[in-house]
């Protein structure tokens, strides 16, 4: 069962992000990994399911990310079905890269 008050701290801890992204004027973008290292959530469950309502409010934004191989960030995506089955990587000479789920990584935008 859901214990409204760790519920209620993870929420105060996601709000206070988001007045720190407000407070230096620029975006910060988490994944979820470092999300649930720097709120300090009690399970990814609780985690997911306070972003999920903070997206749905529109107070932050999801993106899905390709990334390299080799590194970085290919592009970004609003929605999963936007993500094409292959991309140019542009980190590694610019050679196809077939897109698998393990490289697409939900990055999560507080603005």
């Amino acid at each position: 069962m859901p214990n409204p008050t760790n519920e209620r701290e993870l929420r105060r801890k996601l709000e206070a992000l988001l007045a720190e992204a407000h407070a230096a004027a620029r975006p910060m973008e988490f994944d979820l990994n470092t999300l649930f290292d720097r709120v300090q959530a009690g399970t990814l469950a609780q985690l997911a399911l306070a972003l999920r309502a903070l997206v749905g409010e529109g107070r932050i934004t999801v993106v899905f990310r390709v990334m390299s191989p080799a590194g970085g960030g290919i592009a970004d995506f609003k929605t999963l079905t936007e993500i094409p089955n292959t991309l140019e990587d542009r980190f590694n000479d610019w050679q196809e890269l077939e897109v698998t789920p393990d490289r697409v990584v939900p990055v999560y935008m507080f603005q």
